[in-house]
């Protein structure tokens, strides 16, 4: 299409603002686009061919837009890839010697709402997909090309599409309180990878952290708590800052499934409102870990008016389609010994208190589909009978999930074997992440459309908001190749080649991760006298490159002192850091610079580490590798 001079000088004007503004913006993403010329890409999409020649990234001045819900998309590339915006009926691939990229909305043959085509010639960019979703997601792929400092961008074709609809993270904010800044950039990042659901984990004995604007008390009372030495810990967030970090997901096309727990892990909502209990007494908000007997009363209908009240709140707030209301860990001590429980289960002829907890389960299964919702509940929900409609998230095993699937009910996979990203990198290590099919399994093919996808689990019972991120990646990132990804194109090795690249880029936007994990130590390879632990990294190692290498303490009673690292190149040593270190608890000088210099064809290459259990050897952690980029 040809546009009128007025414009083409607007864009040839804001072209030249654009070039400044993209290069501060570069330092959104790293500067490493490539591993021996292939091209890094997190998730891997389905089909990459090469073509000849290369379009320069600078070049790209302007996007243009057609179709339902291209507009929004944009405006949004249009900021990230600090370029013009150009509104037009039909779309613009190049204006004179300036080019854009090119977003049209339009339905092809085998689409899924998700799918994108991507195509990038020496005029340009052009972006195909059925829907705003796919454009979105075509987007992320094209800023992970022009990534940092990248001049150029190959000339290619693209297909894509995901392999499951449900793609999430759980963020247990909860134990522990964070920013709406932090839950920005979380959304952010998770946009990156291609992640479409934020399951936000807002009530737990801990701590309340939603405001319910009938119920004060649940954030006056409910958000605090007094840890070790009297101080007061906690915070919340307001509906105005929720609605805003709701907005802002949107935009990103991530759906935030809020979880409100119950009829277990409610201190803290009985803490605020002791009436809701069975024992009707004061308690104060948890400031340890574990199982609390306080629960919600299944007995006493006000507990029913009470969580009606609150969802009505919080279906007003979120729009997804899905509310979560945990149903998982509910001891029911007090429920035997409650005479309006025991009622219930009476009038209601119930056999006993795991169908009293079902009860409560289709109770609220009833409120949320009044507000055209539907109820997730972990797999506990099961037990006692599970409620028509309810929505089952297996972490317990996944025969929970293949069981509940096989009695036509929609699963999400999240078994604590491969989704739990709290447990150290010694139990559950990137490879084993990188291996999981939340379909794995199942082979009946009604039962297999009912698997809706997979959540991965941040819980932070021990993960304050300064090192979540630590334990999230790279974990994040093979968790996001497994449930984007066709399954028969995915390859470990291929994919811990990229990986290594694409934590640089992770590392220059911003995010605190440690590097790849090359190792662990334990009690069987940790002495308490010194001794070396020799880690083989031939297969991640590169010529000629300088390395942080983190010494990462995760459990166990003592921690490691570390004396040297060295990085051995055919078993001669290739640079070497020679500093006390001590990492446990507390962390001392953990972090070790080291290179490896030029590697012959055939060596072996190997970190190799002095060190200690400090005062025993009863400790677990694993050894993180990340590349550095030279200033």
């Amino acid at each position: 299409m040809r546009i009128s001079n007025a414009s083409a000088f607007a864009l040839v004007a804001v072209f030249f603002v654009s070039c400044s503004v993209r290069e501060a913006a570069k330092s959104a993403a790293a500067s490493a686009a490539s591993v021996d010329g292939e091209i890094v890409l997190v998730p891997r999409p389905a089909s990459i061919r090469r073509d000849a020649g290369k379009l320069r990234w600078g070049d790209l001045a302007f996007v243009s837009a057609k179709g339902e819900g291209a507009d929004a998309v944009a405006r949004y590339a249009s900021t990230r890839l600090a370029v013009s915006l150009v509104y037009t009926s039909k779309t613009i691939f190049r204006c004179g010697n300036l080019m854009g990229v090119e977003l049209q909305v339009a339905p092809y043959e085998g689409a899924n709402p998700e799918s994108y085509e991507l195509t990038v010639t020496t005029n340009g960019v052009r972006l195909v997909a059925p829907g705003a979703a796919g454009l979105f997601y075509g987007i992320q792929t094209l800023l992970q090309l022009g990534a940092g400092t990248a001049e150029w961008i190959p000339c290619l074709r693209i297909e894509d599409a995901s392999q499951y609809a449900w793609r999430g993270l759980l963020l247990d904010c909860s134990r522990h309180f964070m920013t709406k800044e932090f839950i920005k950039e979380t959304i952010d990042r998770l946009a990156y990878h291609k992640i479409n659901k934020l399951h936000w984990h807002l009530t737990d004995d801990q701590g309340w952290r939603i405001e319910i604007k009938k119920y004060p008390e649940l954030t006056k009372t409910g958000a605090w708590r007094d840890e070790y030495g009297g101080k007061k810990y906690g915070g919340y967030y307001s509906q105005d800052e929720l609605k805003e970090i709701v907005a802002y997901a949107t935009e990103r096309f991530i759906e935030i499934v809020p979880e409100i727990e119950m009829p277990g892990h409610a201190s803290a909502a009985v803490a605020a409102y002791p009436e809701l209990s069975c024992l009707k007494k004061k308690i104060a908000v948890p400031a340890t870990w574990g199982i609390f007997e306080d629960v919600y009363c299944a007995g006493d209908e006000h507990t029913y008016q009470f969580i009606e009240d609150v969802l009505t709140e919080v279906t007003a707030l979120f729009p997804s389609k899905y509310i979560h209301i945990g149903g998982d860990e509910c001891p029911k001590a007090r429920w035997k010994q409650c005479e309006k429980c025991q009622f219930k289960i009476k009038s209601e002829k119930l056999r006993n208190e795991a169908e009293l907890q079902s009860y409560f389960t289709r109770r609220i299964v009833k409120i949320l589909a009044a507000r055209g919702r539907r109820l997730v509940g972990w797999d506990e929900i099961m037990e006692g009978g599970l409620a028509e409609g309810a929505v089952v998230q297996a972490w317990r095993s996944a025969k929970a999930g293949a069981a509940a699937a096989s009695a036509g009910h929609d699963v999400v996979m999240s078994p604590t074997s491969h989704c739990y990203f709290d447990f150290p990198y010694a139990v559950t290590d990137v490879d084993k992440v990188y291996s999981f099919d939340p379909a794995a399994g199942i082979t009946n093919i009604e039962d297999k459309k009912h698997i809706l996808g997979g959540e991965c689990n941040m819980w932070t019972e021990y993960g304050a908001q300064e090192i979540v991120e630590t334990k999230i990646y790279p974990r994040l990132c093979a968790f996001a190749e497994a449930v984007w990804s066709p399954k028969d194109g995915n390859s470990w090795p291929d994919f811990r080649a990229r990986l290594g690249a694409h934590l640089i880029r992770l590392s220059e936007m911003g995010v605190y991760v440690l590097g790849l994990p090359v190792g662990h130590w334990s009690g069987k390879s940790v002495k308490t006298e010194w001794s070396d632990l020799e880690l083989n990294i031939t297969d991640v190692a590169l010529p000629n490159a300088s390395y942080a290498v983190t010494v990462q303490y995760e459990s166990g009673a003592h921690g490691v002192d570390v004396e040297r690292v060295a990085m051995v190149v055919a078993a001669k040593d290739a640079g070497v850091d020679t500093h006390p270190g001590f990492s446990g608890y507390d962390k001392r000088d953990h972090v070790y610079r080291v290179a490896t210099g030029e590697i012959p064809a055939g060596a072996k290459v190997s970190l190799k580490l002095k060190i200690r259990g400090n005062g025993g050897n009863d400790t677990v952690g694993t050894v993180f590798m990340l590349r550095k980029i030279p200033d």
